[in-house]
């Protein structure tokens, strides 16, 4: 439970766009505000016009700094940097604060405004937002090698498809529609050659294929380096990757967003991080569940799902395996994915008891 302090406070809500930055200034006594603007990234002014801020409201140096601005594109770096600084910062996730169902005007002062409202209320322990957990930097950095990876797998499905697009469209014939066919080989299904700038083309994107799959390899093998560079990371990492039916790759993407650096207080905030719990919705006398939360990451979740059914084939013997064989073997197409849902969620708790206390389930294979 959040403990409530009563003591003075300077509030900052920011408002981060591209160029500038808005921000909401008050000492909780006030009802409106002070509003300034102050050029992006440039910290000198921010803190300058915080200074001033202090002044006017008449706090004294000490008085605590109490802070917030939505998760987007800027990413983390300045949450740490206040965090050096001593103020009590928190990153929002943009999606959980509550928007009016009327259409309202929108502008950077209503913005902060609005956060300036909801970051009061929050400091007085009101549930108003959820707060984005903010990865160590070194691990944040980490797993960037995962996520560029990532990225080129679907920049690589992008670039073949288009590849076999234009094969088809010049009329080539299936079976010559291959990556590393010889264009100036090709001919159509009458026999004539390619024309000149569709074999122009088709080079340029054999060449950005052939990039693509050399980087792809370059940050397999840095993936299997970086693993090594943070210690609780590793660490996970060598646990988890010791279990049948865990590779290499679903260890890293599980010790690097999730297990090598969040803490959590129960079973229940680990089956919700993963964003595989029920959402049910219950009023009056109606109830229908609305699906799965999907509060985490895609990757992650698909990941989990993958590993279920990796578990139930490489794992038959263990608790989890038996449950879903017992109300699921029988069932139908649709209650088969929804088991292996619930499965994923118990499989997430399960390795977390497994690499934060070393509690092997029985019937859990794990290389000794």
């Amino acid at each position: 439970m959040q403990t409530i302090d009563t003591k003075p406070a300077l509030y900052i809500a920011l408002d981060l766009g591209s160029t500038k930055w808005t921000l909401a200034l008050s000492d909780g006594r006030r009802r409106r505000p002070r509003q300034r603007t102050v050029p992006a990234h440039d910290l000198p002014t921010l803190f300058a016009e915080v200074e001033r801020a202090r002044k006017q409201f008449e706090l004294e140096a000490e008085t605590r700094i109490v802070s917030c601005f939505e998760a987007g594109r800027d990413g983390f770096w300045l949450h740490r940097v206040l965090l050096e600084r001593g103020w009590q910062n928190v990153v929002i996730d943009p999606g959980s604060i509550a928007r009016p169902r009327k259409k309202q005007a929108k502008s950077d002062r209503l913005d902060a405004h609005k956060l300036m409202d909801c970051l009061q209320r929050h400091d007085r322990g009101e549930s108003v937002w959820s707060v984005v957990r903010v990865p160590p930097a070194e691990v944040e950095d980490v797993r960037r090698v995962e996520r560029e990876r990532e990225r080129l797998k679907r920049e690589r499905g992008a670039l073949r498809s288009r590849f076999f697009s234009v094969l088809a469209v010049i009329g080539v014939p299936k079976e010559s529609r291959v990556l590393a066919v010889d264009i100036d080989s090709l001919r159509d299904a009458t026999g004539r050659a390619v024309p000149p700038h569709a074999r122009a083309e088709l080079r340029r994107l054999q060449a950005r294929l052939a990039l693509v799959e050399e980087q792809r390899r370059e940050l397999e093998h840095e993936r299997d380096e970086a693993v090594r560079e943070v210690p609780r990371v590793r660490k996970v990492y060598e646990m988890l990757v010791a279990v049948r039916g865990i590779g290499a790759l679903s260890a890293f993407v599980l010790a690097t967003e999730s297990f090598g650096w969040r803490e959590f207080d129960n079973t229940r905030q680990v089956g919700a991080s993963v964003g595989l719990a029920p959402t049910p919705h219950l009023s009056d006398r109606t109830g229908f569940e609305r699906g799965i939360s999907k509060a985490s990451r895609p990757q992650l979740r698909s990941l989990m799902v993958q590993l279920a059914w990796l578990w139930l084939r490489y794992q038959p013997d263990s608790p989890l395996s038996r449950w879903f064989v017992e109300r699921f073997a029988g069932a139908g197409g649709r209650a088969k994915r929804i088991g292996i849902v619930a499965l994923a969620r118990k499989l997430y708790v399960t390795l977390w008891k497994y690499v934060t206390w070393g509690l092997v389930p029985d019937g859990m294979q794990v290389a000794a």
